[in-house]
């Protein structure tokens, strides 16, 4: 064979551009026919984990997405590759890689200042909502809820959760939410693993969760993951930050009812690193302005305190303690509003809030991992009857531990997760003292109750193909109550009552009073449509193994928690739900339609009439029924460098049907009534407008169509007592609900470099002054001198009827 001068120099330059490129670092996109494995976490500067942060291959033209810990890992050939890093609210960063062997990268990205658009996310990013399985599923940022007009000078979770579709409340000062026709208590909300009794502060204007430790939220109304039980309609997970590893760091708010301060730190350099936060409110000083003298007595306040450490013993390992606790005081002045046509006293309600959970993470490998948590949640609400002659102290307590260990795998193409809880409840449903010598109040304390919850489940997140992604799940549930305890037995053909007991069985300590059991499967189906859009359908069953007992319009701090029992069963929900998503202009406009119908078997109601502060046989008082929910929601998100804005619309129906056997409820028997929060149309307009750099503008318009009520249809005279007769449960509605939100947020100049940085709020809140109706009752006026010709008069309640201004200053450095 010939071998020419121009052959040799060909074979040399083959045999040497691996050395050649290696030398100068450029390498072609692929020059070895090996997969290698690119790996790493993406964070803020100071630490803070970015979950959902895209990650975007520009050579192969691919985004992949980071996990709920910002953690990322896919395969990819040797060679040289540009990335792309964004996230909501953070410059988008460019990372030169050269692969050559398994790698791991840690990606800080900077917080945006300029007037760019805050959502630039490429990839799995800004058609996150096409790209997953996620169906009834949205995400925020602790940002998006800081943007959003404020009551009273403070952003808050709850709010921001209520304007998002399929949900609804009963009115201003409700305590929690409504979610796709399911009840305040047929939500799991999680603070860091905790779970939450009561959310509110200030009989509700206010959430427990503080702005300044907040991280982000997940809320699942529709394709909820296996690894959530316990509750029949929704979960709401809300992380906190990771504590600052770099410097000490400051943020707090000065406002006119509420402060707040929190700080955070390093403790041991890249090993320890703490932050605590603090709020407090001061409304009492604004009762003093009233001109009526029996308001000026009104008490209202609360603080709460929340506090993150994390520490890092390896690269491998992650330890986070986190603690909470929060006390509301609130007390209306004896008669204070009895020429508002409403009822009270001067009783003084209290309640707390705490809960601490331990969650250590181990990764045996970059992609796999293991975690133990360990929770413990606990409520007390209490009040004080100062009345002469009849004075006592009332309190409750409702304590939850759990324990949780869980495994997870995550790739590009999957991600599986395997885990098993324990949850014991420890339920004092009530004790009434009298606190005096003279009081006419007999003690009584009502049994305590307990009750073991375990589980065990396996979800698992996979690309069956290009265009067909499957999320699915299973979780068996067992529930036991078990003693001491009793339980009673009532006569046959008669409806139960303290008269018609006929005896009673005694459980012994840890005796098993009754179980229950159940499969949980859970089901999510991504089918893609094109490039930009794609059908979802998502199945789950959930069991509620645990009730809150209220016949009231909004829940009280003084309402019961109760464990399922041989009497009270758990309820059991089904709910399957569909949709289309669509992006347009390049992902700016996102658009999609879910429709859902959701059974709930053994649902609860209530008798008429019943009283269930302290009743010491509930299940005399509890009707279970079939509940039913069923509508379609649209939601159209517009995002942009100066405009913002989302729109949602839902029309739904939730209804109950109750067949009782006896003539004393037919009230509820034989036909579907609406739920008492059933609101047919919720709308709401979200809008935020960037004038500059420094100054935005927000907007919120929310319409709620009139929720039911119960209004008497005759009344009769007995002993000059009018007695009102009742034939319908939720035949009438109160009027519509509709209010305009405005908020101005003055940011600091991002020109000008300076460690201290202020932030003006200002919000007005009810701008037209609507005086939105919470409820409508009769009352007798006793003016003629026949009685039975004296008028009934309904009358209107508005929590909130004029404007609201409210102003804050926040700093931080």
């Amino acid at each position: 064979m010939r071998i020419t001068l121009s052959t040799t120099l060909c074979w040399l330059f083959l045999c040497f551009l691996p050395a050649i490129a290696g030398a100068q670092d450029d390498l072609p996109v692929v020059f070895q026919d090996r997969d290698y494995t690119l790996m790493g976490t993406v964070k803020t500067v100071d630490g803070q984990v970015l979950s959902d942060a895209t990650i975007w291959v520009e050579e192969i033209k691919k985004g992949f997405s980071a996990d709920g810990n910002g953690f990322f890992s896919f395969p990819l050939k040797a060679g040289r590759y540009t990335l792309k890093v964004s996230y909501i609210g953070y410059n988008t960063t460019e990372v030169p890689v050269v692969l050559r062997q398994n790698t791991t990268l840690l990606i800080k990205l900077e917080e945006s200042l300029e007037l760019l658009n805050t959502v630039e996310i490429v990839g799995g990013g800004a058609d996150r909502n096409v790209k997953t399985t996620d169906i009834g599923v949205s995400r925020l940022g602790a940002q998006a809820i800081r943007e959003l007009p404020t009551l009273l000078g403070e952003a808050d979770v709850i709010r921001t959760i209520q304007t998002l579709p399929g949900v609804t409340s009963v009115g201003e000062s409700a305590t929690g939410f409504n979610v796709r026709g399911g009840n305040i208590d047929q939500n799991l909300l999680l603070l860091e693993d905790i779970p939450i009794f009561n959310p509110s502060h200030l009989i509700g204007f206010f959430s427990i969760f503080n702005p300044d430790m907040l991280r982000d939220m997940t809320f699942y109304r529709g394709g909820i993951p296996a690894q959530y039980g316990g509750r029949a309609s929704s979960v709401l997970d809300v992380r906190l930050k990771d504590p600052a590893r770099d410097q000490l760091h400051m943020r707090g708010s000065l406002g006119l009812i509420t402060s707040r301060l929190m700080i955070e730190a390093p403790v041991i350099k890249d090993k320890l690193s703490v932050a605590i936060g603090s709020r407090v409110s001061y409304a009492d000083y604004l009762f003093r302005w009233f001109l009526r003298p029996e308001l000026k007595e009104t008490e209202a306040n609360f603080y709460d305190v929340t506090a993150k450490a994390v520490y890092r013993p390896s690269e491998n390992d992650q330890v986070s303690f986190t603690a909470f606790t929060g006390k509301d005081a609130f007390r209306i002045a004896g008669d204070s509003l009895s020429s508002l046509e409403i009822n009270a006293t001067s009783t003084r309600y209290r309640w707390i809030n705490s809960g601490m959970s331990a969650k250590w993470n181990h990764f045996f490998s970059p992609s796999t991992g293991a975690s133990l948590t360990l929770v413990e949640s606990n409520y007390r609400p209490t009040f004080d009857i100062p009345n002469p002659g009849a004075s006592a102290n009332f309190a409750a307590d409702v304590n939850q531990r759990n324990i949780q260990l869980e495994g997870f795998k995550t790739t590009d193409k999957y991600e599986i997760r395997v885990g098993a809880q324990a949850n014991r409840y420890r339920i004092e449903p009530g004790t009434l003292l009298p606190s005096d010598p003279l009081s006419a109040i007999n003690p009584l304390e009502l049994p305590t109750e307990k009750a073991l919850e375990t589980a065990g489940y396996l979800n698992a997140d996979y690309d069956l193909l290009k265009w067909l992604r499957l999320s699915a799940g299973l979780r068996y549930s067992f529930f036991n109550n078990y003693g001491p305890g009793a339980v009673n037995a009532y006569a046959e053909g008669v409806p139960r009552d303290p008269v018609t007991v006929t005896g009673s069985t005694s459980f012994g300590q840890g005796e098993s009073i009754q179980t229950y059991n159940g499969l949980e499967p859970r089901l999510g189906l991504r089918v893609g449509m094109g490039k930009n859009g794609s059908l979802k359908i998502g199945y789950h069953r959930a069991y509620q193994y645990l009730h809150l007992i209220s016949n009231t319009t909004s829940a009280l701090p003084t309402d019961r928690w109760k464990v399922s029992d041989p009497f009270i069963k758990p309820q059991v929900a089904e709910q399957i739900s569909v949709g289309l998503f669509r992006n347009f202009s390049n992902n700016r406009w996102e658009t999609s339609i879910e429709g859902y119908y959701k059974t709930i078997d053994n649902m609860p109601d209530f008798r008429s009439g019943v009283n269930l502060l302290l009743l010491e046989l509930p299940e005399t008082a509890i009707l279970q029924g079939e509940g039913r929910a069923y509508g379609i929601e649209v939601l159209i998100r517009k995002k942009g460098t100066r405009l913002d804005g989302t729109l949602s619309y839902a029309i739904s129906r939730s209804e109950i049907l109750i067949n009782s056997p006896y003539p004393e409820d037919r009230v509820f028997t034989g036909t579907y009534y609406p739920t008492n929060y059933n609101r047919p149309h919720t709308l709401n307009i979200n809008v935020l407008y960037r004038f500059n750099r420094r100054i935005k503008l927000s907007a919120v318009f929310t319409y709620l169509s009139g929720r039911p009520t119960t209004f008497p249809e005759e009344r009769i005279n007995v002993g000059n007592i009018f007695i009102p007769l009742y034939s319908q449960r939720n035949g009438n509605t109160t009027p519509d609900y509709h209010r305009l939100d405005l908020g101005l947020i003055i940011d600091p100049d991002p020109r000008v470099e300076k460690a201290w940085k202020g932030r003006w709020n200002f919000s007005l809140y009810n701008v037209y002054a609507r005086r939105n109706p919470y409820s409508v009752f009769f009352k007798t006026i006793n003016d003629r001198p026949v009685s039975t010709r004296n008028r009934s008069n309904a009358y209107q309640l508005s929590v909130i009827g004029s404007i609201v201004p409210s102003i804050s200053y926040e700093f931080e450095f």
